[in-house]
Parts: structure tokens; C-alpha cells; sequence
């Protein structure tokens, strides 16, 4: 048995919907984006911060002011899962360790990518510059096969 296509869902509009929907990357959509950014602009005015401090200033922007502090232990344990935060150790008082996080470049990375389309980069682009993010892209594929 046969499936008929419908109107529209050629392969050529099937790669051109999925190349709209690729140049937004996952942590800048869905649920939870908005407290991603807010995390992530936090961070790069602030510099290192624990997770309370972030907290306090998270509950000063308008729309965000419920956040718990669990829900933000998750978000943020998960972007440094993801590689987008870094926790740095850092011993206080005498016995106390804190646990800051910082932006990685990773995230700086996804930033300037988020909503570009791939003509756009690859126009920006010289030989030696397109050289060096191939060879890097080849080396991160090979690490995690």
C-alpha cells in the first residue's frame, strides 16, 4: 500500500522547514528560555555567582519574580550538564564551599549562533577561519563517537 503526500510536503519543503526550525537552538526555546537568557545575561554582567545570588537577582526582573530556588538548582545543574555554565569551587569560611557558576564559551557560541541561518555565518567567514571551526566540528564528532 501506497501513502499519498499531501500538497506541500515535497522534500525540498520538508529540508527548508527543518533548516527555519534548526536556526533556534533548544535552550533559547520552549518553556524555560526566558530564564535561560535571564541566567545567561545575569552571569555575563555579574561575573561567578552562586546559585542564591542569582536567585535574588532573577526575583528583581519583572515576570520572573517566582522563582524557587529548586527549580533554578535544576536549570542551572542542566546547563552546566549541557556545557553551557561551569561551576567553579571556591572555599569561603572556615568549612563552607561555594559553588559559583560561570558562562562557558560554549554559551557565547550559542548566542552569537541563535537565529542566524548558516548562509549568514558561512558568508562572515575566511579560508583560515572555516579551516579551524571544520577541523574543531571533525575533532568534537570524533571525541563523542
Amino acid at each position: 500500500m501506497t501513502r499519498k503526500r499531501a500538497k506541500g510536503t515535497s522534500l525540498e519543503a520538508f529540508i527548508s522547514r527543518k533548516a527555519k526550525k534548526s536556526t533556534k537552538l533548544s535552550i533559547f526555546e520552549g518553556k524555560g528560555a526566558d530564564k535561560n537568557l535571564a541566567i545567561f545575561h545575569i552571569l555575563v554582567a555579574a561575573g561567578p555567582l552562586s546559585i542564591g545570588d542569582i536567585q535574588r537577582r532573577l526575583n528583581r526582573i519583572s515576570g520572573l519574580e517566582v522563582t524557587y530556588y529548586a527549580s533554578l538548582n535544576k536549570r542551572i545543574h542542566a546547563l552546566v550538564r549541557d556545557g553551557y555554565l561551569i561551576e567553579i569551587k571556591v572555599t569561603g569560611q572556615v568549612g563552607y564551599k561555594a559553588a559559583l557558576y560561570e558562562v562557558t564559551q560554549k554559551f557565547y557560541l550559542a548566542y552569537y549562533l541563535n537565529g542566524k541561518s548558516r548562509e549568514e555565518i558561512l558568508s562572515k567567514l575566511n579560508e583560515s577561519n572555516a579551516t579551524i571551526i571544520l577541523s574543531d566540528l571533525i575533532n568534537a564528532e570524533s571525541i563523542e563517537a
